[in-house]
């Protein structure tokens, strides 16, 4: 799909469902702008931006940096901390947060105090699935860390089907726009399945076979 289609797709449905006073959410604090196809096609970022700013969760201090480390070399999409959208995954409820911007968002994990794997993109490629890190969480037994896949999808995806390098699939639910699945035994994904806005099945390139995973205490 090209970056035409998707950016007059998105123009569509943002005009037919956003409200005005989600657009301008941010329009009293001087500071960020959210795009608005971002509050449309994620519903974890819109309920956020419902929420009151004194009962916001507030993203850990490291969030706010790895934003900035991003923004410093022209990657940080105009990502605001302040309305980073939280949710859990895991057996452990490990969080993770989506952090809007003004033409892109940025993902993030927290598991570990002090640190955070994050990534992020325009808001093209959000919609359209390319969205994801990898972090190693809690998701073991007794707690045991694993390298995971942690992905965001729009509002049309209960699930989403990872296919793996050398040919089996695992179809996964999604939650609050967020899904998470354990990498080994598995060498990497080929692509992922999900549905676009109109609802339409497709298949999004992945990252192919993945570099050995460096080992870390758990």
């Amino acid at each position: 799909m090209s970056t035409a289609h998707t950016i007059a797709r998105r123009a569509r449905i943002v005009a037919g469902i956003v409200p005005a006073a989600i657009l301008c959410a941010t329009a009293a604090a001087g500071a960020w702008h959210i795009d608005p196809a971002l509050v449309a096609h994620f519903s974890v970022i819109r309920t956020e931006l419902h929420i009151k700013p004194a009962s916001r969760p507030r993203a850990p201090a490291s969030v706010g940096q790895m934003v900035q480390v991003f923004t410093s070399v022209g990657r940080g999409y105009g990502a605001s901390p302040i309305y980073a959208a939280k949710t859990t995954v895991g057996p452990a409820a490990d969080p993770v947060w989506i952090v809007p911007g003004s033409y892109g968002a940025c993902l993030a994990e927290t598991s570990s105090p002090g640190e955070v794997a994050g990534s992020c993109v325009s808001t093209s490629a959000a919609i359209d699935g390319r969205f994801w890190l990898l972090g190693t969480i809690p998701y073991g037994p007794h707690g045991a860390r694993r390298q995971v896949l942690l992905g965001v999808a729009p509002n049309n995806d209960a699930t989403v089907t990872i296919n793996w390098v050398g040919g089996t699939s695992t179809t996964t639910p999604v939650h609050n726009n967020v899904y998470s699945v354990p990498i080994a035994p598995h060498r990497g994904w080929t692509s992922v399945k999900l549905n676009t806005p109109t609802g339409a099945p497709e298949q999004v390139p992945g990252m192919g076979v993945l570099p050995p995973q460096t080992p870390r205490n758990k």
